[in-house]
C-alpha cells in the first residue's frame, strides 16, 4: 500500500536512466522522513514533477533535474508554500521493457 507508479512525460531526470514513458515506482514515507539527496516525485501547483530534493537553507527547498537537457532548470519553492513530496524513488520500468 505504500508503493505507487508515476508514467513519465519528457527528460529532465534522463542521466538517472528515468526516460520518456517510463513507470516509476515510488514509496509512500512517513510525515518526518528526510528527504535531501533523494529523488522524489513532488506536487508543486496541482502538478507532479520528478526530481532530486535539496534543502538550501532559509526555508528555500531546491528540486533539481538531472537531464542532459538544459532546458530543465531547477525548481525552488520555500517550505511555506503549498507543495507536497507523494514519494521517494524506489525503480525505474523503462517503457521497452512494458507491454499492455
Amino acid at each position: 500500500a505504500k508503493l505507487f507508479a508515476v508514467k513519465t512525460l519528457g527528460d529532465s531526470m534522463d542521466k538517472e536512466g528515468i526516460g520518456d514513458g517510463d513507470y516509476v515506482i515510488f514509496e509512500k514515507k512517513d510525515a518526518g522522513f528526510n528527504y535531501d539527496g533523494k529523488i522524489v516525485v513532488a506536487i508543486v501547483n496541482g502538478l507532479a514533477t520528478i526530481k532530486h530534493f535539496r534543502k538550501l537553507g532559509n526555508g528555500v527547498i531546491g528540486l533539481f533535474p538531472g537531464s542532459t537537457n538544459s532546458f530543465h532548470q531547477p525548481i525552488y519553492i520555500h517550505e511555506s508554500d503549498s507543495f507536497m513530496i507523494a514519494g521517494v524513488f524506489k525503480k525505474v520500468l523503462p517503457v521497452k521493457f512494458i507491454s499492455l
